[in-house]
């Protein structure tokens, strides 16, 4: 063998490395590395998380759309016999908000494993437990929900180009939300209240709107995906 000194395969054991002085095998050799084999994952369809994570979220924007018309009846005429029905409807979208919790985070969580079966070498920028902790942990819930959907969408089909819908519903999303704590410590009556009701209405049904287009979108594009697999 004509070859420079370097580590070479055994010809008595393909799955070491042996040195080569460069006249003579050496009794020097070295196991070859291999990576391990990453655990087989698997796709699990999930049409009734997302009809859920759709409806519940569709029942909270119309909570907002109730309390915007509580809000605006109110400032229109002096009964403030319907400030009893706008602090209700303020209670029932906190419930609604609750429950919306699990069942949207029980959908995420579903479509990132899918989307880590399907396609195993796409990026995510945050870990899985993220998609239950990344809504409730201070600060870091202004961007990274943002993140885990953007990331599961964009796993989930590589090849569309409409990166934009993520970034917009979380825009909006945030939106609505300082829009409704404007308005909280504000009097029932007034028309300043009436004004961010209104307008945390109209950001609560666009928000709600673009999330029912992501869930329908990565859940079928999901389907397709798996559907694709050997």
């Amino acid at each position: 063998m004509e070859a420079p000194a370097n580590w070479y395969p055994d010809p008595g054991n393909p799955s070491q490395l042996r040195y080569w002085d460069g006249a003579s095998w050496t009794s020097h050799a070295a196991t070859v590395w291999t990576p391990p084999v990453p655990a087989d994952r698997t796709y699990y369809p999930a049409p009734v998380l997302a009809r859920a994570a759709q409806l519940v979220v569709a029942a909270v924007a119309a909570s907002f759309v109730a309390s915007s018309l509580f809000a605006v009846v109110g400032a229109a005429s002096d009964d403030r016999a319907g400030e009893i029905g706008y602090v209700s409807i303020l209670v029932l979208t906190g419930v609604l908000q609750v429950l919306a919790y699990p069942i949207c985070c029980l959908w995420l969580w579903q479509a990132r494993e899918n989307a880590e079966a399907l396609r195993p070498e796409a990026r995510h920028a945050r870990s899985r437990g993220w998609v239950w902790g990344g809504w409730i942990c201070p600060f870091v819930n202004l961007w990274f929900p943002y993140q885990i959907v953007r990331d599961i969408r964009a796993a989930t089909k590589p090849s569309d180009r409409r990166t934009g819908v993520p970034a917009y519903w979380w825009t909006v999303l945030l939106f609505c939300w300082v829009a409704g704590r404007v308005s909280l410590p504000l009097e029932y009556g007034t028309a300043d209240l009436a004004s961010w009701e209104v307008v945390a209405a109209g950001a609560g049904i666009l928000a709600a709107v673009m999330w029912v287009l992501i869930v329908r979108q990565v859940t079928r594009d999901q389907t397709a995906a798996a559907a694709q697999r050997p």
